[in-house]
């Protein structure tokens, strides 16, 4: 009995859960904020599939596919280091975790140790009302986790 009520929680609950992961950190060390987002790979799959006509596994070998996932990125994640906007990142690398993916960025020439750091996260709303984008935001000791949804798209610490 148990194995058939787990066999109908996974047939009805394929995707559980909308959410991604976005840790962003200043690294004194590089002068630089890191950027690491996990995106479930369905997810990106689907939005790519909308924006770009684009299946990310059968069309693995196109040039292009970094470049929108990059774009989709940066056009949902907005920056703000001291009250000015940041969109000079740069592709570090991509992994795999399970069924996520992970892209790792860097926003270099951060001199000092922001005041303020203002993040909005906005991926994936467009097509899952229930989204949840979890925020890292780490700089020096201070450490604030925000569960950004559709109504509440801010995070801000002021270190």
């Amino acid at each position: 009995m148990l194995s058939f009520l787990v066999w109908i929680g996974l047939f009805f609950n394929q995707h559980p859960l909308y959410m991604s992961n976005t840790i962003i950190k200043y690294e004194e060390s590089k002068k630089a904020l890191s950027v690491r987002v996990q995106i479930f790979e369905t997810d990106i799959q689907e939005v790519l599939q909308i924006t770009h006509g684009i299946d990310i596994v059968s069309d693995a070998k196109n040039p292009n596919i970094q470049k929108y996932i990059d774009e989709y990125v940066w056009d949902n994640l907005k920056i703000k280091i001291d009250g000015k906007s940041r969109k000079d990142f740069t592709f570090l690398k991509k992994s795999k975790n399970y069924d996520a993916l992970i892209f790792e960025y860097e926003i270099k020439s951060v001199p000092t140790k922001p005041k303020k750091l203002e993040v909005e996260a906005t991926y994936l709303m467009e097509l899952f009302a229930e989204q949840t984008n979890i925020v890292a935001l780490i700089v020096g000791s201070t450490k604030r986790t925000f569960p950004l949804k559709e109504f509440n798209i801010k995070a801000e610490i002021n270190p």
